[in-house]
């Protein structure tokens, strides 16, 4: 009777996984053009799939029920079907998973339970989260799963497999306890989870929670490091991980050599640049010289005060000490965050560099020090992404989305791929009247109708929970009185995004780009085949009054220019641009509030009653019978 609610959510949902059936996953798209739409594209010309031509284009007014919103609440869901699309998952951030098996034993006690987080190896599943109580990972432990502290101890059983242990059965102990998971069924190169709950009414009151992983995902080659496999979040890396990925795997199907990694590797710096923020202070918990909970010398992890974590991993931070420091920190010293648990107990490790910070290399800390310390956020990665690919989506769909999270263009162009990061590149080539063979047909404005002035939009943070939320708007008073006075907003979604202070530097690109409304359509000479789609150019025109004025080429390709005798120039897409579209003053963000919204105690923790006081009353009792 105990574990007659365990038995309920197999009986009324699950019925379908009898069997230990393990979950399919389907990737059916390709993304490779064939090989006469590759000559002709090498051939005629180049274009840019640009990540704020979304945020330019018009869209229509219609209900959006498969929308980031929802997708971005969607993915800390635990959920239940029988097939379920391909997910890529790339950088970090929390994650749920496909109920792939569910059976109970122990008369109806033990509900076993295997949750697949991906159709790839991870490289790290960390804190586990009940609803949105965390389970540290350090708290679970390797060996016997047993969960060892905290409100779970010894009711939940944790096993993590990462996918990459090949043909050997990931779960024993599951295999062991019930007949229907066999060596059969493995889920080969799928990372998953193995959970067992001991039935009790007061763990799990409300039923089976909703369970979800911090992880780390896909592994990714970086061609900067002889094309060393390691995880990371480096959005140039991660799209041409994606790119190469066969399509029978869920990616693009491109071939390695199609990429120009030139281009690659640029990108990958850009986005690897720190770019300084708005301090953020935050401190370490008190610190005495037994402080073995706020400062652990064997991990070298620190305990920050608060219930949210509010530095990412690879944050640059200065530590600054009130009365002594940790030994092995040095006071006003910058170093790179390694973020360890995220909710209720804050814990960080500190690294010497930012490369360091990514491979989880952590500085050693030789004592605890005594005294209050502050560790000041004054900086972070320019561009990072964090999120998932679903193959149910188009690859354009995944592509742009991945593209945002860098402010990026990717430009197909004399027969590969080219990456471009959202920073200014000075021109090198200059075009005047005379390399025109054709009409210049100049657009000054966009239409109203596409015109804005502020961008706002939603990204998912651990800041909220994990939940969407909307990023603080960037607005522009000089644009807007353009504008007749009038605040005209356009909506950017930011899925691979997670710090507030980028999201806002990505819309103000976004803001700024779209701006730089002049556009012109020309043909030049054969003197434009040193250009591409991507490229800036310097114009020189004088009936327009521009002197080496910086215009992005978006499109380009090879054309016939004449009736009567045609001849060969290059036809090219012109939009104006300007360094100063990619500044970003540290002052300019708006402060994201971490604080929680209640202050309410947990629900499912009562605390005895305190004070208790005994008061005597004597009553006569019915019919005189006594007292």
């Amino acid at each position: 009777m105990g574990g007659s609610v365990f038995k309920a959510v197999v009986t009324a949902g699950l019925a379908y996984l009898s069997g230990g059936t393990t979950l399919t996953f389907t990737s059916t798209f390709a993304i490779k053009f064939t090989a006469m739409e590759l000559a002709v594209v090498s051939f005629v010309g180049s274009l840019a799939l640009d990540f704020v031509a979304q945020a330019m284009a018009p869209k229509p007014k219609l209900p959006n029920l498969s929308g980031f919103e929802s997708q971005g609440q969607e993915r800390i869901r635990q959920f239940r079907q029988p097939v379920a699309p391909h997910r890529l998952v790339y950088g970090e951030f929390r994650l749920g998973g496909v109920l792939t098996f569910v059976e109970v034993s122990n008369s109806n006690d033990h509900l076993h339970m295997v949750v697949t987080l991906a159709a790839h190896p991870l490289a790290e599943i960390g804190d586990v989260y009940f609803n949105d109580e965390v389970i540290p990972a350090d708290t679970i432990n390797a060996s016997t799963g047993n969960v060892d502290t905290g409100k779970y101890k010894d009711k939940v059983l944790i096993f993590k497999n990462l996918g990459d242990t090949g043909s050997a059965q990931p779960f024993p102990k599951l295999a062991s306890a019930v007949t229907s998971w066999t060596d059969d069924h493995i889920q080969q190169n799928r990372a998953k989870v193995y959970l067992r709950l001991t039935f009790d009414n007061d763990k799990f009151p409300t039923n089976v929670p909703n369970i979800s992983f911090w992880v780390k995902g896909k592994k990714v080659v970086d061609p900067r490091n002889s094309s060393a496999v390691a995880w990371d979040v480096n959005p140039a890396n991660i799209i041409r991980d994606y790119m190469t990925t066969s399509t029978v795997d869920g990616g693009g199907g491109a071939a390695t050599l199609e990429f120009d990694d030139t281009f690659t590797n640029a990108a990958a710096n850009t986005s690897e640049e720190i770019v300084s923020t708005a301090r953020i202070d935050t401190r370490i918990a008190i610190v005495s010289a037994t402080s073995a909970n706020v400062v652990s010398t064997s991990t070298s992890i620190v305990t920050l005060e608060g219930s949210t974590l509010q530095v990412f991993t690879g944050d640059r931070v200065i530590v600054s000490a009130q009365t002594s420091s940790i030994g092995g920190i040095t006071a006003g010293t910058a170093y790179y965050v390694i973020a360890k648990q995220r909710l209720d107990t804050p814990r960080i490790q500190f690294a010497s560099t930012y490369a360091h910070a990514i491979a989880g290399t952590a500085k050693t800390l030789t004592s605890r020090g005594e005294g209050r310390l502050s560790v000041v956020k004054t900086g972070e990665p320019r561009y990072t992404m964090n999120g998932l690919m679903q193959v149910d989506r188009t690859p354009a769909d995944m592509i742009t989305d991945a593209l945002t999270s860098m402010a990026g263009r990717l430009i197909y162009a004399s027969g590969q791929w080219r990456l471009l990061a959202g920073a200014y590149t000075a021109p090198t080539i200059t075009l005047d009247e005379d390399d025109f063979i054709s009409p210049i047909s100049v657009q000054t404005k966009s239409g109203r109708r596409s015109r804005f002035n502020a961008v706002k939009g939603i990204y998912v943070t651990s800041l909220n929970l994990d939940q969407p939320a909307d990023y603080p708007p960037v607005t522009n008073s000089v644009y807007e009185t353009e504008d007749n006075s009038e605040r005209l907003f356009q909506e950017l979604d930011l899925p691979n995004t997670n710090r507030p202070h980028m999201a806002q530097r990505l819309a103000k690109i976004a803001l700024e780009r779209h701006r730089q409304m002049i556009t012109f359509q020309a043909a030049t000479t054969l003197t434009g085949l040193q250009l591409q789609a991507g490229d800036t150019v310097a114009i020189d025109n004088e009936r327009f009054g521009w002197s080496a004025k910086v215009f992005d080429i978006t499109e380009w390709k090879l054309t016939l220019v004449g009736d009567e005798n045609p001849i060969l120039g290059c036809e090219m897409d012109f939009r104006e641009v300007a360094s100063t579209v990619f500044d970003w003053n540290s002052g300019e963000e708006t402060k994201v509030d971490p604080a929680p919204n209640s202050n309410l105690g947990d629900p499912f923790t009562v605390n005895p009653p305190e004070a208790l006081t005994i008061t005597e009353a004597l009553y006569d009792t019915r019919g005189s019978a006594g007292v």
